[in-house]
């Protein structure tokens, strides 16, 4: 079973903490967020049975799925993220739209490398391989 890490906040996630028990193969481990999300993550995450400590959720989790971004924060912190993803050897899942405003053609230069990218039901799969 895939543990996940799910970034940023998105009011989804509430729905999906609450209805773990239908996911197929995979479990939240727990959620990160901007600042302006930390009581709501903070409840959350107690619900999971996590600290809400990013370093520490990382490595728990297998995969880092990034959620859209639908309050349209600047996406600095989405590579920051994806970045400690990467260094840590854990699969990043992009949604169509985070993707669209993620734009990782552009910050290629920024990762060591994508290795492939798979659409598979409205997920946008990137596989990345640290140096």
């Amino acid at each position: 079973m895939k543990k996940v890490l799910l970034f940023p906040y998105h009011p989804d996630v509430e729905l999906l903490a609450r209805r773990m028990s239908l996911l197929k193969g995979a479990s939240i481990i727990g959620v990160y967020s901007f600042r302006e999300d930390e009581s709501v993550i903070k409840d959350i995450n107690g619900k999971l049975g996590c600290t809400g400590i990013f370093e520490e959720m990382l490595k728990q989790c297998d995969t880092v799925l990034l959620l859209d971004n639908y309050r349209k924060y600047k996406t600095n912190k989405y590579h920051d993220v994806v970045k400690a993803a990467i260094a840590a050897g854990k699969q990043v899942l992009v949604t169509p739209l985070a993707e669209q405003d993620l734009n990782f053609g552009v910050y290629n230069e920024n990762y060591d490398g994508i290795v492939n990218i798979q659409m598979r039901k409205n997920v946008v799969n990137y596989i990345f391989v640290s140096s």
